[in-house]
């Protein structure tokens, strides 16, 4: 929905919500390009994460840098932050779809 309104703010946090998601299932090198690629948007927009999102938010990075190496979520991060818009939303829906398999 927010991509059809072309909600840039609704679409960075909705791509962080599935980061933070995709961190709790163990899915990290995803998580860390979503992270990566919503970051990237908030910066475009001048955009902040929603404030009732911010513990999670925090919670779901420290669980990524504690279970990837700084080489690892450096490197996905990185990615996500140049992707095409589009592809971090094919990978985020393509990710949750799966887990509705």
């Amino acid at each position: 929905m927010q991509q059809e309104l072309d909600n840039q703010a609704g679409m960075a946090e909705c791509l962080t919500g599935i980061a933070c998601v995709l961190t709790r299932q163990g899915n990290f090198e995803c998580a860390s390009r979503l992270f990566g690629a919503s970051e990237a948007m908030r910066e475009e927009t001048g955009g902040s994460l929603w404030p009732a999102n911010l513990k999670e938010h925090e919670r779901s990075l420290a669980l990524l840098r504690k279970s990837l190496d700084e080489e690892k979520l450096s490197a996905a991060w990185a990615q996500g932050r140049i992707q095409p818009l589009g592809q971090s939303i094919q990978e985020a829906y393509g990710q949750m779809a799966s887990n509705f398999r």
